[in-house]
């Protein structure tokens, strides 16, 4: 699925969960999460169940095997987080690692309005069993987005080895991240007081940033497992990892006053012993009362090879303010997209090509729990990509 939907980071995942809402950070292009109407920082994502290994605030998807939600409380499984969030469940990132298939694969992407990347896969297994693997990532994309005046960049490098023995079973992961956003479109601030609604909205290619807001954020990272089976019931186990990320950036938010696979979730979220009851029995900021999401995949019988698929996300109005004074309309999105594998002498060439927001959708789409922000949703955008398996 990742792949099929040319998904860039985290956040392109976790859509298809209708449980789960991906939303802009306080104040910066950070990717956040909700589950179950409870929020999840970035930094309580897990990397094979160890806390603080993940690059902070956006993470890639190339060195992604593939990402595991968990829903309702599971302190039981994975302790307290460190940030004390994911009251509503939880995200974890499985590395990828070598398969017992040779893998060479190359890929090159397209995303409107002017992003070109180019991503290389590598995975290889030795000695005898193939008991040892190594799995080689890289990646680098840039250029700028389908949002006017808004510059990206990314940069990525990953590798994963593991050893499987008979009882013993170790791994080694360790990366690199750079992200560049210049011009990035920020949320906007509804805090002020005596707003009395929610504006239209601007066209959705529109920045309303300044230009010389920008976030530039390196990560390393890195994580060491290893298992031991005592019998066939018993197996001790241990990790380490560590993560170090420098964050430099400058922010001006718009601030609005008076003057100027399918799923689907229904909740009936209140808020409860709020301050001197003022706000009792109102529903969570930012929380709709439905989510649905319905997607499928139909294989073309007269052509052999070509796949077309298609995802339709459905969110209901929610409130910007516990006051519920503020409101966001309902919105709805169309994804659509369309793969061709073709043969290419003794390779296989897949071409791959994804519209999201396919009907240009202009849409408030998330606020922050502190209510303060409110995030516009992107327009629509084309991501083309070709690849092959050596």
């Amino acid at each position: 699925m990742i792949e099929s939907q040319q998904a860039q980071t985290l956040g392109d995942v976790v859509k298809n969960d209708a449980s789960v809402q991906s939303v802009r950070g306080y104040g910066n292009f950070a990717e956040a999460y909700r589950i179950r109407g409870f929020k999840l920082d970035g930094d309580d994502i897990t990397m094979s169940g160890l806390f603080g290994v993940m690059p902070r605030q956006i993470v890639s998807t190339n060195m992604i095997d593939r990402v595991e939600i968990l829903k309702g409380s599971n302190a039981f499984l994975n302790g307290v987080y460190a940030g004390c969030s994911g009251v509503g469940g939880s995200v974890n990132v499985g590395p990828k690692h070598a398969d017992d298939v040779p893998l060479t694969r190359a890929t090159i992407d397209y995303t409107s309005s002017s992003q070109v990347g180019g991503a290389l896969d590598i995975g290889r297994r030795f000695v005898d069993d193939n008991r040892f693997g190594v799995r080689v990532n890289l990646l680098h994309r840039e250029g700028e987005a389908a949002i006017d005046d808004q510059r990206e960049r990314v940069s990525l490098a990953a590798v994963g080895l593991d050893y499987r023995g008979d009882c013993f079973r170790t791994s080694l992961d360790a990366g690199y991240q750079h992200q560049y956003l210049h011009g990035g479109r920020l949320g906007i601030n509804v805090s002020a007081t005596g707003l009395q609604a929610i504006p239209e909205l601007p066209t959705n290619t529109h920045n309303y940033s300044q230009r010389w807001v920008y976030t530039d954020m390196k990560s390393r990272f890195g994580m060491l497992r290893g298992e031991y089976d005592l019998d066939n019931h018993w197996t001790l186990y241990s990790g380490l990892g560590m993560s170090n990320t420098e964050e430099i950036g400058n922010y001006s938010t718009p601030k609005l006053t008076a003057a100027g696979d399918g799923s689907a979730t229904w909740l009936d979220a209140t808020l409860t012993k709020t301050r001197a009851g003022a706000n009792d029995g109102n529903d969570v900021v930012g929380t709709p009362g439905y989510q649905l999401v319905f997607g499928s995949e139909y294989d073309v019988p007269s052509v052999e090879g070509l796949t077309l698929s298609g995802t339709v996300l459905r969110y209901g109005s929610q409130y910007a303010n516990e006051a519920n004074t503020l409101k966001l309309k309902p919105w709805t999105r169309l994804d659509l997209g369309v793969r061709y594998s073709m043969p290419l002498n003794d390779h296989t060439l897949v071409w791959r090509a994804n519209v999201e927001n396919v009907t240009n959708e202009k849409y408030w789409a998330s606020v922050d729990d502190t209510g303060t922000y409110v995030t516009q949703g992107d327009p629509r955008s084309l991501r083309l990509s070709v690849s092959v398996d050596f």
